[in-house]
């Protein structure tokens, strides 16, 4: 299920990796299980892994051709943050993969936007509890 072929296979038809990629209906897809066979991956040994994490895809076309893309850093790390935005829409996601209904994430996360104002985490726990009633 989290295989790096199968990854890769969803990302290209997706163009996310995301939680819901992962569902039993993508998993299974004969789409893209047929191309994550066509993927085939090595580990670089030159790589900076774990002090950084690092890519490369490299793409041979039916054609001949290659597209190489370059990942230096990961996205979301140090190098590359993730912006305000990114990081909301990361957030409702996995609520909603969690299974909380739109909507029920908003005041969650209107209290963890404004966390430094607040005096204790009771108001925390109020909204997080009350999203899974």
């Amino acid at each position: 299920k989290f295989s790096m072929p199968f990854c890769m296979a969803v990302s290209f038809f997706d163009g996310d990796a995301g939680l819901n990629q992962f569902s039993d209906q993508r998993v299974n897809d004969p789409e893209v299980l047929r191309l994550a066979e066509l993927i085939s991956y090595k580990i670089d040994p030159e790589n900076e892994y774990p002090r950084n994490y690092t890519g490369h895809i490299r793409v041979e076309l039916r054609s001949g051709e290659f597209i190489e893309i370059n990942q230096p850093h990961m996205r979301g790390g140090k190098h590359e943050p993730l912006t305000e935005k990114q990081i909301t829409e990361k957030f409702v996601n996995n609520c909603i993969h969690g299974g909380w209904k739109q909507g029920e994430h908003e005041a969650l996360l209107e209290f963890l936007m404004n966390m430094n104002s607040h005096q204790d985490m009771l108001g925390f726990a109020r909204v997080a509890s009350s999203a899974s009633d």
